[in-house]
This record gives structure tokens, sequence and C-alpha cells, in this order.
């Protein structure tokens, strides 16, 4: 009965070269340098091949485990843990919790080759309608792109909620995160505040066409109050026709959405409040696994010196001062004064009011601050008894007859008198 052997091309080519060594076509050198190996290692080989033949070439470790191959048991173990906890985990943010919190050591792809072949992972499909892509930003602090993601945060332990995400262009970086009810404009300011006090100032946003950024109200001409807010700022607005124009803020809402509620979960967050809270340690790791090196190494942020962010992270309204220098602001109706003395109010004063995040309210008419408080406030001078009668003999004036219009009055009536005596 013939023997039938399993031989890879590799093992084919290498009888070839042998089969000419026998035949005295080509040296030993020569054939240890076809076969990329060293002289010795072929005459050792080609001693086994003359004594045993061919299924001397055939790999002795062929259908055999690996040295170097994981035990069954601790394969096991592992893939118990990962369905205990991580059930729903992808296996790279699998691979870490098990490293950090288990102190198991192990290679993603194997990590995922065995979750694939026990079903608790689901390649994704690739096969997409592909964008084409555009370059990143040389410099850091070039251009940001700004987003609120809409999902269920808390899962099923809190009502669903928006997530502001700000992520520079050029290294990936995100550079505010934070969790409001609706994506409104105070969320916007909230998380802008968090970049200015980490970062400064930025060249450019990079946002949507949401309505906190376009204005739909046809009042507002000269722009939403954010876009003013970027206007004092000197920092420029750039809108996005699609998702995939900002794919690196989409990218990365998905990556949140994946690995920062399973971290809520694990840390039994259930509120917005407590999920700010951990935002900002919870940023630092995800730059760490996520941001990219920038192709100038500059930062282009400028400096907030002489800038005071809660005057400019504000709502902007302008009233008209009306006479006696009051304005109506909120159905309430304010009295303004002025300490510089050189400023001259008028009727009809274009007067600018700005409300602060902490509610404060704030006055001024050419760059000039100005003082203002509801009119309950104001006190009005009290009169005594005495005060008020003598005010009221002063206000009931009896001109005498030598008034100039009284001798008028009486000249014609002197006239129709006498036109009826004539009649």
């Amino acid at each position: 009965m013939e023997e039938t052997f399993t031989m890879s091309i590799k093992e084919l080519e290498r009888i070839k070269v042998l089969a000419q060594v026998i035949d005295k076509k080509i040296s030993q050198v020569t054939a240890a340098k076809k076969l990329k190996i060293c002289d010795r290692q072929f005459r050792r080989i080609f001693k086994e091949y003359r004594n045993k033949g061919e299924k001397s070439v055939i790999s002795k470790k062929r259908g055999k485990t690996s040295n170097r191959s994981i035990k069954k048991t601790i394969k096991k173990e592992i893939l118990n843990i990962v369905s205990s906890h991580y059930s729903d985990f992808g296996p790279n943010l699998a691979n870490e919790y098990l490293k950090n919190n288990h102190n198991v050591i192990i290679s993603t792809e194997t990590l995922r080759r065995w979750m694939t072949e026990s079903h608790l992972w689901i390649p994704r499909n690739l096969n997409k309608k592909k964008h084409p892509l555009r370059n990143r930003r040389s410099c850091f602090g070039e251009l940001i792109q700004i987003d609120g993601s809409h999902h269920a945060w808390f899962e099923d332990r809190a009502d669903p909620c928006v997530l502001m995400v700000f992520i520079d262009d050029a290294t990936s970086t995100i550079t505010g995160l934070h969790f409001a009810k609706t994506e409104c404009l105070n969320s916007y300011y909230e998380t802008l505040k968090i970049h200015l006090k980490n970062y400064g100032i930025p060249l450019g946003f990079y946002g949507d066409r949401c309505s906190v950024l376009v204005p739909r109200n046809p009042v507002e001409k000269n722009g939403t109050q954010f876009k003013k807010a970027l206007e004092e700022l000197h920092c420029e607005l750039i809108l996005a026709y699609s998702p995939q124009a900002k794919g690196r803020v989409e990218r990365a809402n998905r990556i949140l959405q994946d690995r920062l509620i399973k971290h809520m979960r694990l840390k039994g967050i259930s509120s917005i409040e407590e999920g700010n809270k951990i935002l900002e340690d919870y940023r630092k790791r995800h730059n760490q696994l996520f941001s990219k090196k920038p192709s100038e190494q500059r930062n282009v942020h400028r400096s907030l010196d002489g800038i005071c962010i809660d005057q400019v992270l504000c709502t902007r309204e302008i009233r008209t001062l009306s006479k006696d220098n009051v304005l109506q602001h909120h159905n309430t109706f304010f009295q303004i004064y002025s300490q510089n003395k050189k400023l001259h109010l008028f009727k009809g004063a274009k007067i600018e009011i700005r409300e602060t995040l902490d509610g404060k309210t704030i006055a001024s008419y050419k760059n000039n601050a100005l003082q203002m408080k509801p009119l309950s406030e104001v006190k009005t001078p009290i009169l005594n008894e005495k005060e008020i009668i003598e005010w009221k003999s002063k206000s009931q004036y009896i001109p005498p007859k030598t008034h100039p219009l009284k001798r008028e009055y009486l000249n014609k009536k002197i006239k129709e008198d006498m036109m009826e005596y004539v009649i």
C-alpha cells in the first residue's frame, strides 16, 4: 500500500534542490544559498534525506500542539470571565479590562479569535460606502470639531440625554466632554468653557447645522448667540453639510457610546451630575489610547489674558432706553445708572444686556459698564404732610388779570359784547 504525505510548497522546493545536489548539478554551498540556510544545517538535512528519503523533509511539528499554545483550561477561564462580566464588550476593550482588573495578559487578536469562535463577538461589516478622507489639520488647536451625541448614556438607569464632544482635528484629542439634558446653547457654552480653561482659544470650530449654530429665527440676522461669542474670541465657525464631513467627532461618538457606557455601568453611575464628575478622568484616559501626533509640533491656541470668560459666554440682547433712563427686560423695568460722568445717556440709546451662565445680568453702552436696578428697588422720596400741602398750594397757580393771556381773552369778550349791543 502506498503511503501519502502532505507537504507544503516550501518543502517541495527543498526536495528539488536536494535532488539537484544528488545529481551533482549544484554544490552543497550553492544549495544552502538557494534555501537561505547555513552550510551546516544543509548538510544535516541532506544526510537525513539520503537515509530516510523524502519523508525526512516533512516538518516534525505538523499535527502537534505548539509549545507556546495556551492551555485549554486557561482559555476556558478567560472566556468565562468575558461572558460573565464583559459579554457585550469588544475584544480590544475586553482585553484592557482583563489586564487592569484580572491581571490577564493575552494578545488582543487571540482574544478576538476566541470570542468569535464562542459567538461572544460578531465582526462588523466593513463593506460600507466609503467617503474620501480629508487631511488632518497640521497643528493642535487649528480646528476643533464639535457635536452633541444623543443616546441612552445611562442605559435603563436614567433617561436618555446628550453628551457634548469637542475633539481636535489634528490629533484626535478630546478637549471637552459634558453631559446635558438637551443640545442647547448652555450645553455648548459649558463644554466650550472646559476647553478654554484647559487649552486656550483655538483658531476655529467645525460643527453641524443645528439651531445653536445656524439661526432659525429671521430676527437673528447677525448670527446665533454662539457665533457672536466666537466672533468676540476671534474664532472661525465652519458648518458641515453631512455627518461624514466631521468624521473625527462622529467616530469619537461611536467609541464613547461603546466604552464610556460600559465604564459608567461598572462604576454604578446613573445620573448626569455623577457622570460629569468622572468625565475629566475618563477624557485623559481616552486621549492616552487614541490621540495622534500632529504633523507640526506647534500649539496654536491663544491665551485668555484680559478676557473674562463669563462675560463672553452669555446671551446678548439689545434694549432701547426710554425716558428717565428706564428700560424693560424680561417683563421688568430697570433703572440705568452710569458712573462715568462723561457718558451721556439719552432716550432711544441702544443698551446691550448680557446674561451669564450663572444668572448675572450685565448692562453696557458703547463698551462702558452700567448699573441697573429694578424699579421696585429704586427709593422714591417720601414727603411730609407739610411738604405735600406746600406742594399742592404751589401747584394751584391763578394768573392775575394783567396776565397777557387773560388780557387777550378780556379784549375778545368786550368786542363780542359790543357787537351784540350794536345789533
